[in-house]
């Protein structure tokens, strides 16, 4: 199933910046809930809020008392901001053989699964360890969306429906 993440930025119950993002990132998404597989996303400060946040403004709210969305979360952007820069979740590393480190270099093109140790039968001549940014990872994009909005008093909302 799909996840239509919706994110909002608001400044206590004023909405700066409505559906900055509205697409489907599954992986992210469960990420950002606490419930993925990226080890940078235990150590985020996010706040789940049962049913309508009270930050939220009055359209939101409406919005949301309708019914049909899951998962209603929030983060403070100075909290966001310090998190990325200490774990920058987007950037992976792992051994690829010699044409796929070509790939990544020459092509741009991003794994999707590497190795993270290596096995007893591979050939270490043909192994290289490489750093690459990941392919469904968002962090970085909204680092630097937000990056601007360095008040205390800002939040990020975001929510599926």
């Amino acid at each position: 199933m799909g996840m239509d993440i919706h994110i909002h930025i608001l400044r206590g119950n004023e909405i700066i910046e409505k559906e900055i993002y509205d697409g489907r990132n599954s992986e992210w998404f469960r990420n950002l809930q606490g419930e993925g597989w990226g080890n940078a996303y235990d150590s985020l400060n996010y706040y789940k809020v049962n049913g309508v946040p009270e930050e939220a403004p009055e359209w939101i709210k409406r919005t949301l008392n309708i019914g049909g969305y899951f998962g209603h979360f929030y983060l403070k952007v100075k909290d966001y901001m310090k998190w990325f820069e200490k774990y920058q979740p987007n950037i992976d590393a792992g051994w690829v053989t010699t044409y796929e480190k070509w790939q990544i270099e020459r092509q741009h093109y991003i794994p999707e699964d590497v190795k993270h140790y290596l096995d007893a039968d591979d050939v270490i001549e043909d192994m290289h360890f490489v750093e690459f940014e990941k392919k469904y990872d968002n962090s970085k994009w909204l680092y630097y969306y937000v990056k601007d909005y360095l008040p205390d008093d800002i939040i990020i909302i975001y929510f599926d429906w």
